[in-house]
C-alpha cells in the first residue's frame, strides 16, 4: 500500500473538489486507501479502549459513551454497545458514514465471531 504525506493528500483532495463528481475522493479512498469494509483492524482498538476503562476502575456496562469522529465505519461505537453500553452517541463534523461499508463490516464481524478475545 502506498503511503502519502498530508501535503500530497491535501493536493489530491483539492483536485477532487474541482471535479464535478462529488464522490471522487471517496472512490479513491476505497480503491487505494484504508477505506475498507474489514472491521478486524478496528476491533483491537475497541478492546484496548474498553480495557483502559476497566483498568481505571470504570465499567462499560450501562454507561453512555460519546464518540467524536466516527468516520465511514461505526465499528468502535457498535463494539461499546456490544460490550453492554447503555447508549452510544456518535458525532461527525462531516457526514461520512458509508452505509454499504458499515453493512459489509457487520457481516464480516458476524463471520469472525469468536475469533477475538
Amino acid at each position: 500500500m502506498m503511503k502519502l504525506d498530508w501535503q500530497s493528500k491535501a493536493r489530491i483532495m483539492k483536485a477532487c473538489a474541482i471535479i464535478p463528481a462529488g464522490g471522487s475522493y471517496m472512490l479513491i479512498q476505497k480503491t487505494f486507501g484504508l477505506l475498507k469494509s474489514d472491521p478486524m483492524p478496528q476491533i483491537p482498538k475497541q478492546i484496548e479502549m474498553a480495557r483502559w476503562i476497566l483498568d481505571m476502575g470504570g465499567r462499560v456496562e450501562r454507561k453512555t459513551f460519546f464518540e467524536v469522529g466516527t468516520r465511514h465505519n461505526a465499528i468502535v461505537p457498535i463494539g461499546f454497545f456490544l460490550c453492554g453500553a447503555k447508549k452510544v452517541i456518535t458525532a461527525n463534523f462531516h457526514r461520512r458514514l458509508d452505509v454499504g461499508i458499515l453493512k459489509r463490516s457487520l457481516r464480516a464481524n458476524e463471520c469472525n465471531k469468536g475469533s477475538q478475545s
